[in-house]
């Protein structure tokens, strides 16, 4: 059973993140890169965008850039992102920040995964909606629908 999870398009209030992420939503061909959670993850099996933590003082384009490269071995040119928006997502047990990038290109990177994603694939709008998603992905990747 999935955990209970909201995904806002404006910070609601009492909200109070323990955490920023920053995520990238890339794009190849109408295929987005998304990577299934190592069986150690609290959601393990589960996929996602790559995305990752910030690090105390970074920035959401920093650590984006940092986490894609250590999650898969990806280099991103600041000249292709696009910032969507932050979502404010709250969990049972905490609430957190959600920075989201598009990158848009032409051909599909080399991939190495790091050891906290198995597998990986690329997917269009409708076979995402056919995977088991982490929480509050299914509603991110609705909101980019009308968003972009």
């Amino acid at each position: 059973m999935k955990p209970f999870v909201e995904v806002h398009e404006t910070r609601p209030d009492n909200f109070s993140p323990t955490v920023e992420v920053a995520a990238c939503r890339l794009e190849v061909a109408g295929k987005f890169l998304l990577l299934e959670a190592a069986p150690r993850k609290k959601e393990a099996k589960t996929w996602g965008l790559p995305a990752g933590k910030m690090e105390s003082g970074e920035t959401p384009v920093a650590a984006l850039v940092r986490e894609i490269f250590e999650e898969t071995a990806i280099l991103i040119d600041l000249s292709e992102l696009r910032y969507i928006a932050p979502f404010y997502i709250r969990k049972p047990d905490f609430d957190f920040v959600f920075h989201l990038f598009h990158v848009k290109r032409a051909e599909r990177p080399l991939i190495s995964l790091s050891e906290e994603n198995t597998n990986y694939c690329w997917v269009d709008s409708s076979e995402i909606e056919e995977l088991p998603l982490l929480s509050g992905a299914r509603e991110i990747h609705q909101l980019c629908q009308k968003l972009l």
